[in-house]
């Protein structure tokens, strides 16, 4: 198992992420097309199951706030 340097024991997020992926994936596509709506502004706590929504984000009118370097990484 790849442990995070910089977390010492805990896993890396690549090890969390693949943690029940498809369940993420469907999840986070519901919440996007199904909860949110355009000109909404959101807050993506640092998580994998958060990370997956930025892929449904991509194109929306939406604004999106993050405590998590890893996700805004991806949402620019």
């Amino acid at each position: 198992m790849k442990r995070s340097a910089a977390r010492g024991s805990e896993e890396s997020v690549e090890v969390k992420r693949a943690d029940f992926l498809q369940e993420k994936r469907e999840v986070a596509k519901y919440i996007c097309n199904n909860i949110l709506q355009s000109g909404q502004t959101i807050y993506l706590d640092a998580g994998t199951s958060t990370y997956e929504m930025i892929e449904y984000l991509r194109g929306r009118r939406i604004t999106v706030v993050t405590n998590s370097t890893y996700h805004f990484t991806e949402t620019n």
